[in-house]
């Protein structure tokens, strides 16, 4: 996708470990590789819960409002996640938030 601006769209993405009932971790990062990272450090501990949230930027709703851009969700394996994240990071999804909230 060509880009109107010279800035690309920077996603920022936030993870929390939960380990029984308790946040024992809390980090936001902007590259995959670095939640990859986080997630290898935990994954070998009996982590009950993981969530991740990954913010693509703000745009107006209907009513005139700004919001935040996102996609946000619960698991309960290291697998799911890292399948999460995937998805939420692919690049036609991303170029299409990028165009979508241009035109917003």
């Amino acid at each position: 996708m060509k880009r109107i601006g010279k800035r690309k769209l920077r996603i920022k993405m936030q993870l929390k470990v939960i380990k029984d009932g308790v946040v024992i971790r809390r980090t936001t990062k902007q590259k995959r590789t670095a939640i990859y990272k986080e997630i290898r450090l935990f994954e070998t501990q009996n982590i009950s819960k993981w969530m991740l949230c990954v913010v693509y930027g703000k745009g107006n709703d209907v009513n005139g409002k700004v919001i935040e851009i996102k996609n946000c969700g619960e698991y309960s394996t290291a697998n799911e996640l890292l399948e999460a994240m995937k998805i939420f990071t692919e690049k036609s999804l991303l170029d299409e938030t990028e165009k979508w909230m241009r035109e917003l």
